[in-house]
């Protein structure tokens, strides 16, 4: 009796290691227990195209038509909150702030000052100047460089104009139209604020690029010195004198594009 239950014990310890050893198990365990050793060439390489930007630098195309040539660097700071910087320099007058210029002054206006519409429409580059902005920008949601935005921006530039000789006096406040004799320059310096609106769009892989487009409204403030003719001589021919500093604002309307690499 005792040889046919040890008998069948065993029997069913067959049965059951042969049931086990058929089980089709997910994975293989030595391959599960077992640690990679990665190669030499495989350790410390990341996937570099999942990492999100944290900050681009940034060249804007549009800024080269408005006379200035520059560089911006964007960074966040906190959550969907970045901030970017922006320098370089200004060679000639900006079209998109001389529009509809609006003079401040609280004195009358001398009956021989030259508009400085006229000076701005008809001035040429001089001298290099400079170019400053700083914009804090607030994106709709924390994916920063790839959802619209709006900003405020402050921008502070410096260039300097030349009247040239042969230019046309027709201001409002100067008769009769006159010609100037000698060439004379003008330093202006702009200071404005405005309000923007846009949307930049991130690429991936290993090397990102950034694409910012933006529209804005803003208020410009022109501080130079006035410009006064003397009286017509002969061929209403006339030479123009720098008077007193006086200021001037501008409403105006900005676009642009911005192209960037992201970091």
């Amino acid at each position: 009796m005792k040889n046919c239950l040890l008998i069948s014990f065993i029997y069913l310890l067959n049965v059951c290691f042969s049931v086990s050893a058929q089980v089709d198990y997910p994975g293989n365990l030595d391959d599960k227990n077992t640690p990679k050793i990665k190669s030499k060439g495989e350790i410390g390489m990341k996937d570099v195209s999942v990492f999100p930007i944290k900050s681009c630098i940034k060249f804007e195309p549009t800024l080269l038509a408005r006379g200035v040539f520059a560089f911006g660097y964007e960074r966040q700071l906190i959550h969907n909150l970045t901030f970017q910087g922006t320098a370089g320099l200004a060679w000639d007058k900006d079209f998109i702030q001389v529009g509809g210029v609006l003079p401040i002054t609280t004195e009358e206006t001398p009956a021989n000052e030259v508009d400085l519409a006229d000076i701005l429409r008809q001035g040429r580059g001089g001298k290099s100047g400079y170019y400053l902005s700083g914009d804090a920008k607030v994106y709709f949601s924390n994916d920063i460089f790839n959802d619209g935005y709006f900003a405020f921006k402050l921008t502070s530039n410096y260039y300097n104009l030349s009247y040239r000789a042969g230019s046309t006096i027709s201001s409002q406040n100067y008769k009769p139209t006159a010609y100037v004799v000698e060439d004379i320059s003008l330093n202006i310096f702009n200071g404005s604020f405005s309000i923007l609106c846009g949307a930049q769009f991130a690429t991936s892989g290993t090397i990102k690029t950034t694409h910012d487009f933006y529209i804005g409204v803003g208020l410009n403030y022109l501080f130079y010195k006035k410009f006064l003719a003397d009286t017509p001589g002969p061929n209403n021919r006339t030479n123009v004198t720098v008077g007193a500093k006086t200021f001037a604002k501008t409403v105006f309307v900005s676009f642009g594009y911005a192209i960037g690499i992201g970091l």
